[in-house]
């Protein structure tokens, strides 16, 4: 119930964008689903996608709520500073849009400000599917220290990444130093004598910025238990989450909102929150939606790096130079392993083995800055058709599906699957082409993946090399400007570009007919022609044509 019309509001929510828009409507479902109490709602939509406007728009007529809406993308301490203004309770309760709340969050936020005179609350963050119950933060530290040079920093999530049921015990309400955006009470009368939210803070850390403020003025903040949310981080993206989850985490808005940081708090150059580590964890994590966060890495690299690798050593050498890590590097090992044991005796149709043409779909994708789930996946990715499980013959069920997810892990698994799954050859592409802003990131990969197959069988022309009558090559046209658009959105254009000019190359090429296979697609070692009997017919009819020139052997 949203009471927008009542003279006296005890609590305002306000919802804002955090990084991305997929998870809006799932989180104010929950949050009409699991309040009971009377409440104000204002939602702030900075930029999001036409099918979330128009579900907002709808949403704000049935339950009258104050919805504002602006047409660019808006910082979250931005988004924030524009709820406030609306707001009319005493209490302001902020929520991300990725958010779900849980059954009497509201009011148990509500009874720990009234009973502790909290100036801040916190519920207690959970992460990943509401089921798991895996904690995000029970509460934060925040250590400060006055030096000679400055102001030492340190903060520390409580129990992160710990189950509930193992910690529930030493859990409490209690007074804390810090509670996070994800959601958060504060007091209305705080905000208006602190001030508007600090909008330099384009990224990080703005919950430290607020909480730490309140405790200079006095204030404290408090820890909830009784209120629980979670942070749907697994959620899947979609495509059209790619563009804000950029900004939000951009080299730009990072290095501003940390510098700011440092210079408003006087922060010691040895202060831990902003540290290497931090930084190299926040840049990462701001590139994991697309391709382009080894392009620097890929301009620097030698020509001996950028080419297609054909063997498991070449893959090695172009994925150390482009910096891989030691964890994925062995994720990328033990790939290969996989494939040797599921695609041995294997050939594709110009005769190469099927494994070589594995190691190369893997390096294109390493090549055009993929992450090492896609990489290694490049290298598997034909095992519901081709691979050799022991487990019946083609084709994907459940049974296959458990082994491979044991052997590699679920989200390699599932982009195998997508992968085997999706209609290449019929129309599959009409749908996903329709419903583009819709389309799932793990799809969009999907499709990348394919582009590096088809990639792979043309940057040497292989493809004219298998038996003529191959139609293959014919299958690949009407997919071209779905690939072009999801490659532009994914920051793969690159890959798009140079599959396009080795369709045309391969096309125009013509191999001669005596190094063409019969094979017109995958086969086995036991479909080959025995090879001294093909050998010594050749070697019989080119005899026979140089004695009929006039050759005679010496």
């Amino acid at each position: 119930m949203s009471n927008t019309r009542q003279e006296e509001t005890t609590v305002t929510i306000i919802v804002v964008p955090r990084e991305r828009f997929s998870v809006s409507q799932a989180s104010l479902e929950s949050i009409y689903r699991n309040t009971k109490m009377p409440f104000e709602l204002v939602y702030v939509d900075g930029g999001s996608p036409a099918y979330v406007q128009n579900y907002l728009q709808a949403k704000a007529a049935e339950q009258d709520f104050h919805l504002h809406r602006t047409d660019h993308f808006l910082s979250p301490n931005q988004a924030r500073n524009l709820g406030v203004q609306h707001a009319r309770g005493r209490y302001v309760v902020f929520v991300d849009n990725d958010v779900l709340v849980a059954p009497g969050w509201l009011e148990a936020l509500t009874a720990c400000a009234e009973e502790t005179g909290a100036s801040i609350v916190a519920p207690l963050y959970f992460i990943g599917k509401p089921e798991k119950r895996i904690l995000h933060m029970a509460g934060g530290d925040l250590h400060v220290e006055d030096r000679d040079n400055g102001i030492y920093m340190a903060e520390r999530h409580r129990f992160a990444n710990r189950l509930l049921s193992e910690v529930e015990d030493r859990i409490k309400r209690e007074r804390c130093g810090f509670a996070e955006f994800h959601c958060m009470l504060v007091r209305k009368q705080v905000l208006d004598e602190l001030g508007p939210l600090d909008e330099k803070l384009y990224s990080t850390p703005e919950h430290i910025d607020l909480c730490y403020s309140v405790e200079l003025a006095g204030g404290s903040t408090w820890l909830e238990p009784d209120a629980q949310v979670t942070y749907r981080a697994d959620a899947p993206f979609l495509l059209s989450d790619i563009p804000y989850f950029e900004l939000r985490w951009s080299d730009d808005w990072n290095n501003r909102s940390m510098s700011h940081f440092e210079k408003k708090w006087n922060l010691v150059p040895e202060c831990p929150m902003f540290d290497k580590t931090f930084r190299g964890w926040v840049k990462r994590y701001g590139q994991q939606l697309t391709l382009s966060g080894n392009r620097k890495k890929q301009m620097a690299m030698t020509d001996a790096t950028t080419g297609t690798a054909q063997t498991n050593i070449q893959l090695y050498h172009q994925c150390m130079a482009l910096e891989y890590g030691d964890l994925d590097l062995v994720a990328l090992r033990d790939s290969y392993r996989l494939a040797q044991a599921w695609f041995n005796g294997l050939y594709r149709g110009c005769g190469r083995p099927f494994l070589v043409h594995l190691i190369g779909t893997a390096s294109i994708l390493a090549r055009h800055g993929a992450p090492v789930s896609l990489v290694t996946a490049g290298m598997l990715h034909s095992v519901y058709e081709f691979g050799a499980l022991g487990i019946g013959g083609r084709g994907i069920t459940d049974e296959k599906r458990r082994y491979v997810a044991h052997k590699t892990n679920p989200g390699i698994e599932i982009l195998l699957c997508n992968y085997a799954s999706i209609d290449w050859y019929g129309k599959g592409f009409t749908e996903l082409e329709e419903n583009l802003d819709d389309m799932p990131l793990l799809i969009a990969r999907v499709l990348l993946l394919r582009m590096a197959n088809e990639l792979e069988e043309r940057h040497d022309r292989s493809l004219a090399f298998f038996a003529k009558k191959n139609a293959s090559t014919d299958f690949l046209e009407p997919w071209f400007p779905l690939f072009r658009k999801v490659a532009e959105r994914i920051g793969a254009s690159g890959l798009y570009e140079e599959l396009s000019d080795a369709v045309h190359k391969t096309r125009e090429f013509c191999a001669p007919e005596a190094l063409c296979s019969q094979h017109a697609g995958s086969y086995s070692l036991k479909d080959m022609e025995e090879p001294g009997v093909a050998m010594q017919s050749t070697v019989t009819q080119a005899e026979q044509g140089n004695r009929a020139g006039g050759m005679e052997e010496s």
